[in-house]
């Protein structure tokens, strides 16, 4: 929004002007997701100058709910892997790859896995692991909730057959997605 319209004054912002703005960035190829991550918080701040008496009107309030979506040429085609490109691709893979791609865990989530989470067939995501300032802080999830995660048993007998420790999965997210990168290198080789 600054590079934009940082600085238009307030009281000189109109409903057009913000529209063509974000009109642009739509056609310019970014998505709706983050151009809503701007909208959101543009909205937000000018309801604070309404309520300061700053402005008379919030230009944004109706913002961002007709922007115009990507069609499927603009947007392109996403190939997923057939199911026997899958199997290869997780053949041979880093156990937390394997876990994360037949969990759908988030990186954190399964940094913050313990013996005690995994069941017969599911397992429990109760922790998060963050890494701040090069230290790891263990959190809620990102729901904020504790969530079951149904998993093959065949999964469930290999991460409670993991070496004891605290957690199931002690490295960092770089060695892991380091590990991930090697794989995908010497499956495409």
């Amino acid at each position: 929004v600054l590079p934009g319209l940082g600085a238009r004054p307030l009281s000189r912002l109109t409903r057009s002007e913000l529209r063509a703005h974000f009109t642009r960035l739509a056609d310019s190829g970014l998505s709706r997701a983050t151009i809503s991550n701007a909208i959101i918080p543009l909205r937000s701040c000018l309801n604070a100058a309404l309520d300061d008496g700053l402005i008379t009107v919030n230009p944004a309030t109706s913002l961002g709910r007709k922007i115009r979506a990507r069609t499927p040429e603009e947007s392109g085609t996403v190939d997923a892997y057939s199911p026997s490109e899958l199997r290869a691709l997780l053949e041979g893979a880093p156990f937390a790859v394997e876990t994360l791609a037949r969990t759908g865990l988030r990186l954190g989530e399964l940094l913050g896995l313990y013996h005690e989470d995994i069941s017969e067939d599911h397992l429990w995501v109760r922790h998060s692991v963050q890494y701040v300032d090069g230290l790891p802080v263990i959190q809620a999830p990102k729901s904020g909730k504790v969530r079951r995660v149904d998993i093959p048993t065949d999964l469930a007998t290999r991460l409670r057959q993991a070496p004891m420790g605290p957690p199931i999965f002690d490295a960092r997210p770089e060695a892991i997605r380091r590990q991930w990168h090697q794989h995908l290198d010497t499956f495409w080789i």
